[in-house]
């Protein structure tokens, strides 16, 4: 359902963004020698993504964001439009708001993971859009989203409230105490619950 946050949001703000990022991405990879240039300067090719995984979206944007210079360059000799300034500026303001769910995604899915990571999981969460100053609207749909599809977790006095992750949390907190693993502190579940 992390997920959700992200794909609803993003269609629903992203889209027009999103489809120059795919433009770009595919004119680059239609050339063999755009490829074959950027392969030779960043050793790495352009990335698509996939409609149904959301985070290949961030990984696609990632990649540009990160070849942005090389990329110039090819474009620039094949005389090519590539983005303007504003555009690299919101692409990468675009992986910054989307990496913390990225690497949340990519924990979560891992079978060692259990269900006492969830709450400090989605605490990281609400934190890092509270604290986004870019793409304001968006992030903060983000929020609204999350808090919302997240509530029976999050919000104690929601009707279908679950306690069991914030068991969870408590008798994890109690059995590792592992820097590899983030720990909750016990004052902000309390105060969230």
């Amino acid at each position: 359902t992390q997920q959700l946050v992200v794909t609803k949001t993003i269609s629903a703000t992203s889209c027009s963004f999103l489809n120059k990022v795919r433009t770009l991405v595919g004119q680059v990879r239609r050339s063999s020698v755009a490829v074959q240039k950027l392969l030779d300067l960043t050793g790495k090719k352009l990335m698509t993504d996939c409609p149904t995984r959301w985070n290949s979206s961030y990984f696609m944007r990632r990649r540009l964001s990160e070849m942005k210079i090389s990329i110039n360059q090819v474009m620039e000799t094949l005389k090519i439009d590539s983005h303007r300034v504003a555009e690299w500026k919101e692409l990468v303001e675009w992986v910054n708001l989307l990496e913390p769910f990225a690497e949340q995604t990519n924990v979560l899915q891992s079978d060692a993971q259990s269900l006492s990571y969830i709450i400090p999981s989605l605490f990281e969460l609400q934190y890092h859009l509270q604290e986004f100053s870019q793409l304001q609207p968006t992030s903060q749909n983000m929020l609204h989203e999350l808090q919302h599809r997240f509530q029976y977790i999050l919000q104690a006095h929601d009707i279908n409230f679950n306690p069991l992750p914030a068991v969870a949390c408590l008798q994890q907190m109690a059995l590792v105490d592992s820097p590899t693993r983030p720990i909750l502190p016990i004052q902000l579940l309390e105060e969230n619950l």
